[in-house]
């Protein structure tokens, strides 16, 4: 029997303080004796294989004594289920002469005559590195039960690239009947269009201080064409922070010296007689070093660059933009701005994470008077499945630390097909439960659900200020990775997101 599928997500993390300039700094590793607990210390730290990989704990949080990666060694992680960024903290010194490995984890496929003959994989997303954010799908062509110019899916996160149908001829005055690319992500800086005035890019979001810590944003899926399927996005790259109370070193290395990466993908192609459009390529990541000091030698190199986007023989897909990087320490030795792409801010030595947050999630759905709770351990693809038919259904909310009487605004994203559609939900009771009733379509649902509030002058005076202005509002929402995410509003409207946290997916 065909089902209705839908996949529900949500996100968290923020902002804090700077430290006393010149104060020594502590990167707060439990094994140090400040904050010393024996059963999350993981002691010293030596990569043990040329090719290592560390599984990520559910809160993403590395403590050691000291870290080490030798020269010729290259350092990947695993995911955990809440995609957070990785945290690496250390109670004395960090030693990194090979490569640390952030970036987006896979690139998205190819379709038509550009891929690998097996036209069941085509336009599949590109996947983000930890913290970081995947790729929108190609949209699907007739021949995968879509149709010609199908739109494909938006890319996820915050600057995630975006599909629109091909309706405005370009300033040319070609192709509005051409099958769009899709828009690269945005992050440090916007993504690009893609072609004939289609899929728009991601918008820049975040700030340099990297607090909150948040990775990069996937590109959007390429439009399907007569025959083949659109490109898939490329993956968002990846989000750390290395903490050292002692001297964080990058050097000891050979002539390529010591790297970390976290750059996002490519978007993938779509080639062949009634190909699709181009997906968009993905954002680049985010790097923030943190240590009393910081040293390098000549050799050694950060990056956090968007990938571009693919080409077709219809429309090509927008480039990703570029991500972020930030160095703060009390001494700093051998660092120059060309050290970095992009150009790393520098600053003395703040705090390593932020305080608590209010928190939303999706606890039910509710169709055909069945009502089907979020899995404990959800997949992210149809994680819940309506029977084929199934138009409409009650989205069931929960939340922590919001006002009461507050609603929320519910998003429907298809993967391929349609457009994002919204609805109100009902108040929040004293309990800080709500319910929407929302229009699916056929296939795969991503619903995202978001809260913005006001609040108090007495809270304002009590949360981190963002670039000199205090805070207004604050949002809570459903992200697109399974985490409950606050974003801090300004009084200006600028906002800054967070990343990390509770998981809800359904």
């Amino acid at each position: 029997m065909k089902t209705i599928q839908m996949t529900i997500t949500i996100l968290l993390a923020l902002m804090l303080p700077a430290g006393t300039a010149l104060a020594a700094f502590e990167s707060g590793s439990t094994c140090g004796a400040a904050f010393y607990n024996s059963s999350t210390c993981r002691g010293a730290y030596t990569a043990p294989t040329v090719n290592s990989t560390i599984v990520l704990p559910p809160n993403g949080i590395l403590d050691y004594t000291s870290f080490l990666v030798p020269n010729g060694y290259t350092v990947t992680f695993t995911k955990n289920a809440a995609n957070t960024p990785v945290v690496i903290r250390a109670s004395s010194n960090v030693t990194i002469s090979g490569i640390i490995q952030v970036g987006a984890l896979t690139s998205p496929t190819d379709s038509g005559e550009a891929g690998n003959g097996n036209l069941g994989d085509d336009g599949q997303p590109g996947i983000g590195g930890p913290g970081g954010y995947d790729g929108g799908m190609g949209g699907l062509s007739p021949l995968f039960g879509g149709a010609w110019m199908q739109m494909g899916g938006s890319g996820k996160g915050p600057g995630g690239g975006s599909v629109a149908a091909a309706s405005n001829p370009d300033s040319w005055g070609y192709a509005p009947w051409l099958s769009c690319g899709g828009g690269g992500a945005g992050f440090g800086s916007g993504g690009g269009q893609g072609n004939y005035n289609c899929g728009p890019g991601g918008a820049p979001y975040g700030q340099g201080t990297l607090l909150p810590l948040i990775g990069g944003s996937g590109g959007a899926g390429g439009n399907s064409g007569g025959s083949f399927n659109g490109g898939g996005g490329g993956g968002g790259g990846g989000a750390i922070t290395i903490a050292a109370s002692g001297t964080l070193y990058m050097g000891n290395a050979s002539w390529e010296g010591p790297r970390i990466y976290a750059n996002g993908s490519g978007g993938a192609p779509s080639y062949g007689s009634g190909c699709g459009g181009g997906g968009g390529g993905g954002s680049g990541g985010a790097i923030r070093l943190v240590a009393d000091t910081l040293a390098m030698d000549s050799n050694a190199y950060l990056q956090a660059i968007g990938a571009s986007g693919a080409n077709s023989c219809v429309a090509r897909g927008g480039d990703g933009g570029v991500g972020r990087i930030r160095l703060e320490a009390n001494t700093i030795t051998g660092w120059t701005v060309d050290r970095s792409n992009p150009q790393y801010s520098f600053g003395t030595p703040g705090h390593v994470f932020v305080p608590n947050n209010p928190t939303l999630a999706i606890a039910s759905v509710t169709a055909n008077s069945t009502t089907i709770g979020v899995p404990s351990n959800p997949t992210g693809n149809a994680d819940i499945s309506f029977p084929t038919g199934t138009t409409t259904a009650t989205v069931n909310l929960v939340a922590t630390g919001i006002p009461a009487g507050s609603t929320a605004d519910v998003h429907v994203i298809p993967s391929t097909g349609a457009p994002r559609s919204k609805v109100l939900s009902s108040a929040f009771t004293n309990a800080l439960t709500a319910t929407a009733t929302v229009t699916l379509s056929p296939g795969n649902n991503v619903l995202q659900a978001a809260v913005t509030y006001t609040i108090t002058e007495t809270v304002a005076m009590n949360l981190p200020k963002f670039n000199g202005e205090y805070v207004a509002k604050i949002r809570v929402e459903g992200g697109m990775n399974g985490k409950s995410t606050v974003t801090y509003i300004t009084a200006s409207g600028k906002e800054y997101p967070a990343a990390g946290g509770a998981k809800a997916k359904v």
